[in-house]
């Protein structure tokens, strides 16, 4: 039996080896605002549940590092869907709001936004409505 493209007893010189996917770390609840409070590595949301502000650690160490990146709206249970939902001032979230898909932005001026890539980046955002 003959098979196209097959070399036998043939070893490549490389290994492909892929990089396994992050594991997404759960949203942390508190009743302050974590800057110079609460530790977490870069990539961690907090929420303050009393403002229901919510909040990224972009870099730093320990309790530096985090930044207000819109307002905590919890999903629906049992719908299935899931994701980041945020509002805030910002009329284009799009080099502003840092986010993975799946997500949506509520501007105060009435447009939604939709994150359009699963990349954690502060682009890729497009609109919706408005």
């Amino acid at each position: 039996m003959s098979y196209r493209g097959y070399i036998p007893n043939f070893t490549p010189p490389f290994q492909l080896v892929l990089p396994s996917r992050p594991t997404e770390q759960p949203i942390v609840f508190g009743t302050q605002d974590p800057e110079g409070v609460v530790p977490g590595a870069p990539g961690q949301y907090y929420v303050n549940t009393n403002t229901m502000r919510m909040w990224l650690k972009l870099g730093g160490v320990q309790e530096l590092g985090w930044k207000e990146v819109g307002i905590y709206v919890p999903g629906g249970e049992g719908g299935g869907g899931g994701g980041t939902v945020l509002a805030g001032s910002y009329d284009n979230p799009n080099g502003l709001i840092l986010a993975a898909a799946p997500a949506l932005y509520y501007s105060f001026n009435g447009t939604v936004w939709a994150k359009g890539t699963t990349q954690l980046s502060t682009e890729g955002w497009y609109q919706l409505i408005g």
